[in-house]
Protein backbone atom coordinates (compact mmCIF):
# COMPACT_ATOMS: atom_id res chain seq x y z
CA UNK A 1 0.00 0.00 0.00
CA UNK A 2 2.89 2.42 0.44
CA UNK A 3 6.61 3.10 0.30
CA UNK A 4 8.91 5.59 2.05
CA UNK A 5 12.66 6.13 1.71
CA UNK A 6 14.94 7.26 4.54
CA UNK A 7 18.19 9.26 4.48
CA UNK A 8 20.24 6.04 4.18
CA UNK A 9 18.28 5.13 1.02
CA UNK A 10 16.49 2.24 2.70
CA UNK A 11 13.09 1.56 1.18
CA UNK A 12 10.36 0.89 3.74
CA UNK A 13 7.20 -0.75 2.44
CA UNK A 14 3.81 -1.58 3.92
CA UNK A 15 1.08 -3.82 2.57
CA UNK A 16 -0.86 -6.99 3.34
CA UNK A 17 -0.34 -10.70 2.86
CA UNK A 18 -2.38 -13.90 3.28
CA UNK A 19 0.85 -15.95 3.27
CA UNK A 20 1.98 -17.96 6.29
CA UNK A 21 5.52 -18.13 4.85
CA UNK A 22 6.13 -14.44 4.29
CA UNK A 23 9.93 -13.88 4.64
CA UNK A 24 10.23 -12.32 8.10
CA UNK A 25 13.54 -11.05 9.49
CA UNK A 26 14.23 -9.27 12.82
CA UNK A 27 10.46 -9.28 13.21
CA UNK A 28 8.27 -7.78 15.89
CA UNK A 29 5.61 -10.39 14.93
CA UNK A 30 7.07 -13.56 13.46
CA UNK A 31 3.88 -15.36 12.44
CA UNK A 32 0.60 -14.51 10.78
CA UNK A 33 -2.19 -14.10 13.31
CA UNK A 34 -5.06 -14.31 10.83
CA UNK A 35 -5.86 -15.10 7.22
CA UNK A 36 -4.70 -11.62 6.17
CA UNK A 37 -2.18 -9.48 8.06
CA UNK A 38 -0.41 -6.25 7.37
CA UNK A 39 3.33 -6.46 6.81
CA UNK A 40 6.10 -3.90 7.20
CA UNK A 41 9.51 -4.46 5.59
CA UNK A 42 12.71 -2.60 4.75
CA UNK A 43 15.23 -3.14 1.98
CA UNK A 44 18.67 -1.55 2.05
CA UNK A 45 20.05 0.33 -0.96
CA UNK A 46 21.51 -2.92 -2.35
CA UNK A 47 18.12 -4.62 -2.28
CA UNK A 48 18.85 -6.83 0.75
CA UNK A 49 16.13 -7.39 3.33
CA UNK A 50 16.88 -5.41 6.50
CA UNK A 51 13.79 -6.45 8.45
CA UNK A 52 10.27 -7.68 7.77
CA UNK A 53 7.41 -8.28 10.17
CA UNK A 54 3.78 -9.22 10.23
CA UNK A 55 1.44 -6.76 11.96
CA UNK A 56 -2.06 -7.96 12.63
CA UNK A 57 -4.59 -9.93 14.62
CA UNK A 58 -6.98 -12.79 14.04
CA UNK A 59 -9.35 -11.06 11.59
CA UNK A 60 -9.05 -11.50 7.82
CA UNK A 61 -9.60 -7.75 7.35
CA UNK A 62 -6.32 -6.31 8.63
CA UNK A 63 -4.91 -3.83 6.10
CA UNK A 64 -7.42 -4.91 3.44
CA UNK A 65 -7.87 -1.33 2.22
CA UNK A 66 -5.36 1.40 1.44
CA UNK A 67 -2.83 2.10 4.16
CA UNK A 68 0.20 4.33 4.39
CA UNK A 69 3.78 4.45 5.59
CA UNK A 70 6.14 7.26 6.60
CA UNK A 71 9.63 7.46 8.06
CA UNK A 72 11.04 10.21 10.29
CA UNK A 73 14.54 11.72 10.42
CA UNK A 74 15.64 9.10 12.97
CA UNK A 75 14.53 6.24 10.72
CA UNK A 76 11.50 5.34 12.84
CA UNK A 77 8.72 3.85 10.74
CA UNK A 78 5.03 4.81 10.98
CA UNK A 79 2.25 2.79 9.35
CA UNK A 80 -1.50 3.19 9.09
CA UNK A 81 -4.41 1.11 7.86
CA UNK A 82 -7.56 -0.62 9.02
CA UNK A 83 -8.16 -3.58 11.32
CA UNK A 84 -11.17 -5.61 12.39
CA UNK A 85 -9.16 -7.72 14.84
CA UNK A 86 -10.11 -7.58 18.53
CA UNK A 87 -6.55 -8.72 19.28
CA UNK A 88 -4.69 -6.30 17.01
CA UNK A 89 -1.32 -5.58 18.73
CA UNK A 90 -1.60 -2.26 20.56
CA UNK A 91 0.94 -0.61 22.85
CA UNK A 92 0.76 2.75 24.64
CA UNK A 93 -2.57 3.09 22.86
CA UNK A 94 -4.98 6.01 22.72
CA UNK A 95 -7.82 3.61 21.85
CA UNK A 96 -8.09 -0.19 22.04
CA UNK A 97 -9.19 -2.40 19.12
CA UNK A 98 -12.80 -3.37 18.56
CA UNK A 99 -15.03 -3.19 15.50
CA UNK A 100 -13.65 -1.76 12.26
CA UNK A 101 -11.00 0.76 13.31
CA UNK A 102 -8.18 2.72 11.75
CA UNK A 103 -4.78 1.95 13.20
CA UNK A 104 -1.44 3.74 13.44
CA UNK A 105 1.78 2.17 14.69
CA UNK A 106 5.39 3.27 15.14
CA UNK A 107 8.20 0.74 14.76
CA UNK A 108 11.87 1.00 15.65
CA UNK A 109 13.85 -1.35 13.37
CA UNK A 110 17.29 -0.02 14.35
CA UNK A 111 18.22 -1.83 17.53
CA UNK A 112 19.93 -5.07 18.43
CA UNK A 113 17.48 -7.90 17.93
CA UNK A 114 13.93 -7.69 16.59
CA UNK A 115 12.13 -4.52 15.57
CA UNK A 116 10.14 -3.07 18.48
CA UNK A 117 6.70 -1.54 18.60
CA UNK A 118 7.05 1.94 20.15
CA UNK A 119 3.34 2.55 20.08
CA UNK A 120 0.29 1.20 18.30
CA UNK A 121 -3.26 2.44 18.63
CA UNK A 122 -6.64 2.14 17.03
CA UNK A 123 -8.73 5.18 16.14
CA UNK A 124 -12.37 5.40 15.22
CA UNK A 125 -15.98 5.53 16.25
CA UNK A 126 -17.92 2.50 17.45
CA UNK A 127 -20.98 3.05 15.25
CA UNK A 128 -19.40 2.39 11.87
CA UNK A 129 -16.44 1.57 9.66
CA UNK A 130 -13.15 3.48 10.08
CA UNK A 131 -9.93 3.24 8.09
CA UNK A 132 -6.71 5.24 7.68
CA UNK A 133 -5.51 5.66 4.11
CA UNK A 134 -2.55 8.01 4.57
CA UNK A 135 0.05 8.98 7.13
CA UNK A 136 2.70 11.68 7.49
CA UNK A 137 5.11 12.56 10.28
CA UNK A 138 6.68 15.86 11.32
CA UNK A 139 10.12 16.60 12.77
CA UNK A 140 8.81 16.14 16.34
CA UNK A 141 7.49 12.64 15.63
CA UNK A 142 3.81 13.61 15.56
CA UNK A 143 1.73 11.43 13.24
CA UNK A 144 -0.91 12.85 10.90
CA UNK A 145 -3.62 10.54 9.59
CA UNK A 146 -6.14 10.84 6.82
CA UNK A 147 -8.87 8.32 6.25
CA UNK A 148 -12.59 7.71 6.25
CA UNK A 149 -15.34 6.95 8.73
CA UNK A 150 -19.01 6.06 8.64
CA UNK A 151 -19.26 6.57 12.41
CA UNK A 152 -21.22 9.44 13.92
CA UNK A 153 -19.24 8.99 17.17
CA UNK A 154 -15.71 9.39 15.80
CA UNK A 155 -13.54 10.85 18.62
CA UNK A 156 -13.29 14.44 17.42
CA UNK A 157 -11.14 16.97 19.27
CA UNK A 158 -10.32 20.61 18.43
CA UNK A 159 -12.26 19.90 15.23
CA UNK A 160 -12.73 22.14 12.20
CA UNK A 161 -15.87 20.05 11.49
CA UNK A 162 -17.10 18.47 14.72
CA UNK A 163 -20.24 16.80 13.32
CA UNK A 164 -20.64 13.89 10.93
CA UNK A 165 -21.61 15.07 7.45
CA UNK A 166 -23.41 11.92 6.36
CA UNK A 167 -22.93 8.42 4.90
CA UNK A 168 -19.11 8.48 4.81
CA UNK A 169 -16.78 11.33 5.72
CA UNK A 170 -13.07 11.87 5.49
CA UNK A 171 -11.24 12.49 8.74
CA UNK A 172 -7.94 14.17 9.60
CA UNK A 173 -6.19 13.54 12.92
CA UNK A 174 -2.93 14.37 14.66
CA UNK A 175 -1.40 12.08 17.30
CA UNK A 176 1.43 12.82 19.72
CA UNK A 177 3.06 9.57 20.91
CA UNK A 178 5.00 11.15 23.79
CA UNK A 179 2.29 12.24 26.24
CA UNK A 180 2.29 10.31 29.56
CA UNK A 181 3.62 7.14 27.96
CA UNK A 182 0.68 6.75 25.59
CA UNK A 183 -0.35 8.21 22.27
CA UNK A 184 -2.63 11.23 22.69
CA UNK A 185 -4.98 12.88 20.27
CA UNK A 186 -4.03 16.51 19.53
CA UNK A 187 -6.91 17.05 17.13
CA UNK A 188 -9.32 15.06 15.01
CA UNK A 189 -11.92 16.38 12.64
CA UNK A 190 -14.50 15.18 10.17
CA UNK A 191 -14.12 16.53 6.64
CA UNK A 192 -17.11 15.92 4.40
CA UNK A 193 -20.57 16.72 3.17
CA UNK A 194 -23.89 14.91 3.10
CA UNK A 195 -22.86 12.12 0.70
CA UNK A 196 -19.70 9.96 0.59
CA UNK A 197 -16.05 10.99 0.83
CA UNK A 198 -12.77 9.04 0.84
CA UNK A 199 -14.14 5.52 0.45
CA UNK A 200 -10.66 4.08 0.03
CA UNK A 201 -7.93 6.27 -1.43
CA UNK A 202 -6.59 9.46 0.11
CA UNK A 203 -3.32 10.82 1.42
CA UNK A 204 -1.87 13.39 3.80
CA UNK A 205 1.28 15.51 3.93
CA UNK A 206 2.66 17.99 6.45
CA UNK A 207 4.90 20.94 5.64
CA UNK A 208 7.71 22.58 7.62
CA UNK A 209 5.22 24.93 9.29
CA UNK A 210 3.11 22.06 10.55
CA UNK A 211 0.27 22.76 8.15
CA UNK A 212 -1.52 19.69 6.84
CA UNK A 213 -2.55 18.90 3.29
CA UNK A 214 -5.01 16.11 2.45
CA UNK A 215 -6.43 14.56 -0.70
CA UNK A 216 -9.34 12.23 -1.33
CA UNK A 217 -12.51 11.73 -3.31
Amino acid sequence: WGIAVDSARRAHVMGWTPSVDFPVLNAFQNASAGSRDAFVASLDNNGALFYATYLGGSSDMDADIDGGIAVDTQGMVYVSGRTASPDFPVHNAFQPPGGLKAFVAQLNPFQSGPASLLYSTCLGGNNGDNGATGIAVDSAGNAYLSGYTTADDFPVKNAAQPRFGGLRDSFVAKLDPTKSGAASLIYATYLGGTNEEAETSGDVAVDSLGQVWVTGA
